[in-house]
């Protein structure tokens, strides 16, 4: 469920072995504090994509619960004609070319946010239930900028689809840079087991059809995830090929250490404050080359506080989430596997390179099943080969020099 504690910075406690072990951890990565140090779509060149995603708070659910979650919130600042003016003045400032919101009214989108949105250069389409109910008043709506992207079509059939907690959209980029298959997630967000469950079978049924109706774009996993990236969801994104695809979180690169997606909070009102806004991409097409850390100092203290007393909407930012976004770097079609197929030269493990990967070597062997004494039975041969296999992926995830020392490490334990 993603219940671990978090580390003298704020980071989760497990955040030091995940960036160690990013797969584009060694490349440098630009730190946007502050809208204003936002690069735009247009200002960036051909062959970077900029996202943003943010949940915007549905106006149904805010007004259901102004007097208790929101309670925090002044009038002005949570009624939703202030808080949709200002949300699009937000993505007017940053003017990223893929917008993936969550929590969208269904009739706000139509009058409200779609035209100005469209205004502004973007077409935009809403994830939208064959039987729409008061108890679901809001869906995700993903938008991208037209100058840059277009949607991709199938004969007759363009190629998106809607999933019970996640739209997928497949997007060709205007200068025949490889396809983009974006994923707009807010999954289930009861924290329980079956909770949890139901969030790894959202996440299954959105990748499995991006394997099969998009299986020549690059994956683009971002929203509203409702648990922390401790969570064992994440871990099968972290350590393994789910459908095919090989995601790395953009909040776990090193760089982000000290971004507030990473340390302070997603979510924050009084008393609750979480990560759990993400954003996942595929390492093997994409390129990490710069991260949106949305607040600035003095924002963070009006918005956060110095623990967890205070919360959003507020002045500063018009949602209960801050947004987050990231710049990747988009290869041509045609050199797409021959550039990740290049090895980069490495150094051999320091010190410290050896340390990290000791502990995490460590940390996995700490969930081995136990020995067996005698024939096993099915479910221990299960359990024997599921731990085999998380290890043999972990060590496929490392640069060579830190898989000959992993595995000197084996040999010796």
């Amino acid at each position: 469920l993603g219940k671990t504690g978090r580390n003298e910075n704020g980071n989760l406690a497990d955040w030091g072995l995940w960036s160690s072990s990013h797969p584009q951890r060694d490349r440098d990565v630009n730190v946007c504090k502050g809208r204003a140090s936002w690069p735009t779509g247009p200002s960036l060149p051909d062959s970077s994509l900029s996202v943003i995603s943010w949940n915007i708070l549905s106006d149904t659910w805010y007004r259901e619960e102004k007097n208790e979650t929101y309670k925090h919130t002044q009038d002005e600042c949570g009624e939703w004609r202030t808080r949709c003016l200002r949300v699009v003045q937000w993505l007017d400032s940053l003017r990223p070319d893929v917008i993936a919101l969550q929590e969208v009214d269904y009739d706000r989108f139509e009058s409200d946010l779609a035209p100005r949105l469209e205004s502004m250069g973007y077409e935009g389409l809403i994830q939208r239930p064959k039987k729409q109910s008061e108890k679901q008043p809001c869906g995700n709506a993903t938008f991208w900028r037209t100058e840059k992207l277009t949607l991709v079509s199938k004969g007759q059939k363009k190629a998106v689809r809607a999933f019970s907690r996640t739209l997928g959209t497949v997007l060709k980029a205007s200068n025949g840079n490889t396809d983009i298959c974006v994923i707009n997630v807010h999954l289930e967000s009861s924290q329980t087991e079956e909770g949890a469950d139901r969030r790894a079978r959202q996440m299954k049924s959105a990748l499995e059809w991006a394997a099969r109706e998009a299986s020549d774009a690059a994956v683009l996993v971002c929203g509203d995830c409702n648990t922390g990236a401790d969570a064992c969801l994440f871990k099968v994104l972290r350590e393994f090929s789910w459908h095919g695809h090989n995601l790395a979180s953009a909040y776990e690169h090193p760089m982000a250490e000290k971004t507030a997606p990473a340390r302070r909070c997603t979510f924050a009102v009084p008393g609750h404050h979480y990560l759990i806004d993400q954003i996942w991409y595929g390492h093997v097409r994409l390129v990490l080359e710069g991260l949106f850390d949305p607040l600035t100092a003095s924002e963070e203290d009006v918005c956060f506080g110095l623990k967890d007393e205070l919360g959003i909407p507020n002045s500063v930012c018009p949602s209960d989430h801050i947004p987050v976004g990231a710049i990747l770097g988009m290869p041509k079609k045609e050199t797409t596997v021959a550039c990740a197929a290049q090895p980069e030269a490495q150094e051999p493990p320091n010190a410290e390179r050896k340390a990290r990967l000791e502990e995490k070597y460590w940390m996995i062997m700490r969930d081995a099943p136990a020995k067996v004494r005698g024939k096993p039975t099915p479910s221990q041969i299960a359990s024997l080969k599921a731990h085999a296999a998380l290890m043999r992926q972990w060590i496929q995830s490392l640069q060579e020099d830190e898989q000959a020392w992993v595995i000197s490490l084996k040999k010796i334990t």
